[in-house]
């Protein structure tokens, strides 16, 4: 897959299955954008996190935004939580 066509399908993946307010795995990515603690090794923990508690959702996120520059994952995530 190209970056833009993982892009794409992060962005249509949020709109698609998460209510910013309600999943703990989307909180948490936007508790670490927010502070600046959002990189790669985050994402990683937070997967981690989602095999644990049998997240499947937070585990298909969180791997393709394991597949994007940490620029990309950014401004992404800034342009949904806006």
């Amino acid at each position: 897959m190209d970056i833009a066509h993982i892009k794409n399908e992060v962005s249509n993946y949020i709109d698609a299955h998460f209510n910013v307010k309600e999943h703990h795995f989307f909180e948490a990515i936007k508790k670490a954008l927010h502070q600046g603690k959002l990189d790669s090794n985050f994402i990683r923990k937070a997967v981690i996190n989602c095999f644990e508690s049998n997240d499947k959702q937070g585990i298909i996120l969180g791997s393709l935004l394991l597949q994007l520059d940490p620029e990309d994952v950014h401004s992404l995530l800034a342009e949904k939580l806006i």
